[in-house]
């Protein structure tokens, strides 16, 4: 019979999470269930996080269903996450998080990236020309590759100034 201490040894445990067309995905959350130990992915999908061999472990990531891995004494992972087509629309990313439409007082705008892509836009900043109300992109000079200005409802504004309120 083996001691106690050897049964629950912790090894590192390296792994990858995809999408469903094999992409990685960036920033996904992989947590030890039953405890505080969690990571994220980098930016080629992958992770390394400290497990016992018969541990389970969490993983989320927005808009896409939350996972369940058991380890059964695997050191090397390969998870597919598959999306919630339910919950992404219901979630807005915002520049400092994330919040659901409903949660959100001010004006929201959605841009379809299918109706953006039609425009045959040469970056996203001319695929949001003409996108959104109150969205306004200019151009620096006439180069194809010139730098673009974003401004969002920032034109016209009270005190007379071209920055928004």
């Amino acid at each position: 019979m083996l001691p106690l201490s050897m049964a629950t040894a912790q090894s590192i445990v390296k792994g990858t999470v995809n999408d469903e067309s094999g992409e990685p995905i960036i920033g996904a959350t992989v947590k030890v269930q039953g405890t505080n130990d969690a990571t994220v992915t980098d930016f080629d999908g992958n992770f390394s996080i400290k497990a016992a061999s018969n541990a389970v472990l969490n993983i989320t990531y927005v808009g896409y269903l939350p996972q369940q891995v058991k380890v059964n004494g695997k050191s090397r992972l390969t998870i597919q996450l598959q999306e919630d087509a339910n919950t992404l629309s219901d979630v807005v990313v915002i520049g400092y998080g994330t919040a659901k439409r409903s949660d959100i007082s001010g004006s929201v705008a959605s841009v379809d990236a299918a109706a953006m892509m039609k425009k045959v836009p040469i970056n996203l900043a001319d695929g949001l020309k003409g996108a959104a109300p109150g969205v306004i992109v200019t151009q620096q000079d006439g180069a194809p590759d010139a730098l673009s200005q974003v401004r969002i409802r920032g034109v016209g504004t009270i005190n007379g100034e071209a920055e928004p309120l």
